[in-house]
């Protein structure tokens, strides 16, 4: 039994042992809304919750049919003609005013068990829904977070092997070696497998974000020549730039992603005919939860001040199925197409601690608005090398603890033929040891921070057990955004973000190298 029925099964007891004037007060005071009605479905009676549902006043309605309020639900009634106990959930109104609503039916009988007419409970669920459908999306968006999260960071592993020992290759090839354009070709493709793995941390929500104050107007302005060239001359892109624009906390090249993505899928909507995308930044005051509630990220967004950017077009607009997917990682209504583009959308925005609304029918075009907190002050950006030492002699050992044995073969390598010498380590406790015994000739320790058994954090404190001043690089498939923010507190030099090739390496470990 439902909670409104069984609400109303209590309170139908309870209801006629108590005199009139007592049952006219507790009627009046329910929560729920009541509607009484004769044996013709007209309404002889209704409580203030349900005037304050429909906005209908007793003078108004009272004597009127019930089919003025249910609208739009013709079976309704049609299920209470035997006069039976009937529960139901119905949608009532167009839009944004469209409301679930959970509606119980009881019949009124005489003394004679004669029918005399019908009660109806009715309770307003709509924010339960919402609710309930927004717990279901974090679940959703959480297990392929940690999915896409997982992929990403044994592939960005396998990357560093792969680009490490391309580029040690490289440098040991004479320029004249026709083998150099295959190798070449290959480190090229493994760069594009490198830009996959960031599109699925950017899903995910653990894509690596440059946080600075961003003004949302001049990354329009600046790239409108950009976004312009991914439309067909068909198309019309316009703007519509609040110039009293606060700034946003952001990273530049991810929002520029989600602008570029968003105009290529509404170009791609409006098709071969002519029509229009307009760009639009404003600014809105949520004073409430339920106002910043987005179901896509399954987030209710915190009341305060925050700036929109609003992406529109005529085309052909999408269907509640499809709009229920379309944030899916690979889901497309393409037939050739594929990848994560809106799926690497909402997860940039849930890295940025926004929401996202999509309003779209068939035939009448889609707006996707996107909302993210202001910055009531610029602040400064974060750096991570504050705490880096100048490079000294280059004597000396490298200590490179990793779980991934080819990391280790293609990290020693490109350190060695760099002429600089190397020790590894396949585990914490190793790494530790190496360190006890040799301490005076390690001069630099690349950590990774995701481990097995003993993680890069419990490998580090014990190396600062030893040493306090132990100079350490971490490095991870993992992304950084998670890391960065402890860095300081850790004590260690800086981040190395995998997958990596041998320039970066090589840069950082000269740049930390004591």
């Amino acid at each position: 039994m439902s909670g409104l029925a069984l609400t109303w099964g209590v309170l139908r007891t309870q209801l006629f042992n108590i005199v009139p004037v007592a049952r006219r007060a507790v009627v009046d005071s329910m929560n729920d809304g009541m509607i009484v009605l004769d044996k013709r479905n007209r309404i002889v009676d209704i409580n203030p919750a349900a005037q304050n549902m429909f906005g209908h006043l007793p003078t108004q309605i009272i004597g009127q049919s019930i089919e003025q309020i249910f609208q739009g639900e013709p079976t309704l009634l049609n299920r209470y003609q035997d006069a039976v106990e009937v529960h139901n959930q119905i949608d009532l109104g167009e839009g944004h005013e469209r409301r679930r609503y959970d509606v119980y039916l009881s019949p009124l009988y005489n003394h004679q068990r004669q029918l005399e007419g019908r009660i109806i409970i009715i309770r307003d669920i709509t924010e339960q829904m919402l609710a309930e459908e927004a717990l279901r999306q974090t679940q959703k968006l959480e297990s392929l977070g940690v999915l896409a999260s997982g992929i990403a960071h044994d592939f960005n592993n396998l990357l560093v092997a792969i680009l490490g020992q391309a580029s040690v290759a490289l440098k040991k090839l004479p320029p004249e070696e026709s083998a150099r354009t295959n190798i070449e070709r290959a480190a090229k493709a493994a760069e594009r497998a490198a830009d996959l793995t960031r599109q699925l941390l950017a899903y995910s929500g653990q894509s690596q974000p440059e946080i600075h104050p961003l003004d949302l107007n001049t990354l329009i302005e600046e790239n409108l020549h950009l976004f312009q060239v991914a439309v067909p001359k068909t198309i019309c892109l316009s703007r519509d730039l609040d110039d009293s624009l606060p700034l946003i906390e952001a990273d530049k090249s991810q929002i520029q992603q989600v602008i570029m993505n968003l105009i290529t899928n509404a170009a791609e909507a409006i098709g071969n005919r002519p029509g229009k995308v307009i760009v639009t930044t404003n600014q809105e005051m949520m004073t409430t939860k339920l106002d910043g509630l987005c179901p896509y990220t399954g987030e209710l967004l915190p009341p305060g001040q925050y700036v929109t950017l609003q992406v529109s077009d005529n085309g052909s607009g999408m269907n509640e199925a499809t709009l229920a997917k379309i944030f899916d990682p690979f889901y497309t209504t393409k037939f050739t197409g594929r990848g994560l583009g809106l799926a690497a959308v909402l997860g940039i925005v849930r890295g940025h601690e926004g929401g996202v609304k999509v309003d779209s029918k068939p035939g009448q075009g889609t707006t996707f608005t996107f909302y993210f907190p202001a910055s009531s002050l610029v602040k400064p950006h974060c750096q991570t090398t504050d705490n880096v030492r100048a490079a000294g002699s280059t004597q000396g050992y490298i200590l490179i603890i990793d779980d991934e044995p080819p990391i280790l073969e293609a990290v020693r390598d490109i350190l060695e033929l760099d002429g600089l010498h190397a020790l590894t380590a396949a585990d914490g406790r190793t790494g530790i040891e190496l360190y006890r015994k040799m301490r005076d000739n390690i001069h630099l320790v690349l950590l990774d921070l995701s481990m097995p058994e003993m993680s890069g954090e419990e490998t580090l404190t014990q190396l600062q057990e030893i040493d306090p001043d132990v100079p350490v690089l971490l490095s991870s498939g993992y992304s950084e955004t998670v890391a960065v923010h402890r860095i300081r507190s850790l004590g260690v030099l800086g981040f190395l973000q995998k997958p990596y090739d041998a320039d970066k390496l090589l840069n950082a470990v000269h740049r930390y190298l004591l």
